[in-house]
């Protein structure tokens, strides 16, 4: 699952509530979050900045996605400058 550029979660929204995507590196640290509150098929895309529009650092990650408080996607993810 390497990715050099963006990686894109597509997943199904059943309900108008917040739609979380968090990145985690492998520390722990949150280094970003996006919300959305679409509607049925959702696409959510991270480009490996941080919150602040920061390159990261090409490694490993995880890719946690949140809908109604509960996690119901949780990946590794590689990124590769």
């Amino acid at each position: 699952n390497p990715f050099n550029g963006s990686v894109t979660v597509t997943f199904n929204q059943p309900s108008k509530d917040v739609a979380s995507i968090r990145i985690y590196d492998l520390l722990g640290r949150q280094v970003y979050t996006m919300t959305t509150q679409s509607v049925g098929t959702t696409r959510l895309n991270w480009n490996g900045q941080d919150m602040n529009g920061l390159a990261l650092e090409s490694g490993i990650y995880f890719l946690q996605v949140q809908f109604a408080g509960q996690t119901f996607i949780s990946q590794k993810v590689t990124y590769l400058k």
